[in-house]
């Protein structure tokens, strides 16, 4: 219920500031995917790092949201432009400095606490995860495709290789009779990457089945969820 409340009141103030600040609306949707990407550490704590307790994913994401916030054109206005390193200090999006002092205060935080009460729950969960994994059927003869073409991928795409795409398809100042494709050069470009992205992402999820179940992985996890029924009771057979 607080969750539905809280989206409620979320979507309530976007309408009102969209429709009454707009230009503050401009300012704050930069900050949405850099601070989105400060719950990356977390996420791999959840799916790779058991090492990482709750504590310093908390400390990290919000040492994370901070150092996005002084990096962005928000930081600079709540400051009075007194902070020296303006926004995207050194050319490096805010999103990457955010994570950058988010993982140094994870794994810091790591170093510092003595004891771990959680981390034989966090093992247990972990190791679920290590059991459907190992009995995925993943083609063993595409195992090291998907990784060649994501990182291609992200180096064309989004990546620096995209300054290419400025005249791949034309010369960008020789107007609409020099563009392949009736517009821009870096403009095709970028339809044509994020195309091969769609693609990229039904090839991982599908040939890959990095988002597919096979017989024996729910085989295992409906044998699990029994086992851990059965202890607790609450387990009919059916």
């Amino acid at each position: 219920m607080i969750s539905r409340f809280s989206a409620l009141l979320v979507g309530f103030i976007a309408l009102v500031m969209a429709s009454f600040t707009p230009n503050a609306v401009l300012v704050l949707s930069a900050l949405a995917i850099p601070m989105s990407l400060q719950l990356l550490p977390a996420l791999f704590g959840v799916l790779w790092l058991p090492w990482l307790t709750r504590r310093a994913a908390i400390f990290g994401l919000f040492v994370g949201l901070i150092a996005v916030l002084l990096t962005e054109q928000l930081g600079q206005m709540i400051t009075g432009n007194y902070l020296p390193w303006g926004r995207w200090p050194w050319s490096i999006h805010s999103g990457v400095w955010g994570l950058f002092f988010n993982t140094l205060v994870c794994v810091g935080a790591v170093i510092a606490t003595s004891t771990d009460r959680d981390r034989s729950h966090r093992d247990t969960f972990h190791s679920f995860f290590e059991q459907i994994t190992e009995a995925a059927d993943h083609p063993s003869r595409l195992k090291s495709i998907p990784w060649i073409l994501v990182l291609i991928w992200t180096f064309f795409g989004p990546g620096p290789g995209a300054v290419i795409g400025n005249s791949f398809f034309g010369d960008p100042g020789g107007g609409y009779d020099a563009w392949i494709f009736g517009v821009p050069s870096l403009w095709a470009w970028q339809v044509i990457w994020w195309v091969l992205g769609v693609g990229l992402i039904w090839f991982l999820a599908v040939k890959m089945q990095l988002s597919v179940l096979s017989a024996r992985q729910l085989q295992m996890a409906t044998s699990i969820n029994k086992s851990h029924t059965h202890l607790d009771g609450g387990y009919d057979g059916r």
